[in-house]
């Protein structure tokens, strides 16, 4: 993962991600194995009211994360939501 560039890697092949999407995984990794709540990303990576419709803007980070790193909801290995 290079967060300066906002790529990341599996298996050796380059993946780019979005602003939003990569923050949103770099606020994962900075506590792994921890639950972190919708409401600790908003403040990480949506701060103020700029974020507009923050549960769509979200969602559609999870779901673009998951599908860069070939992960499902139904049985995630990276990315689970309670």
């Amino acid at each position: 993962m290079e967060p300066q560039t906002g790529t990341l890697r599996k298996h050796g092949v380059l993946i780019r991600l979005q602003e939003q999407p990569f923050r949103v995984l770099l606020a994962l990794l900075d506590k792994p194995g921890e639950v972190l709540t919708r409401e600790e990303l908003q403040r990480q990576v949506w701060p103020g009211d700029e974020f507009g419709d923050f549960e769509h803007s979200l969602n559609i980070a999870i779901n673009k994360i998951r599908g860069a790193l070939g992960d499902s909801s139904k049985t995630p290995q990276y990315v689970d939501t309670l």
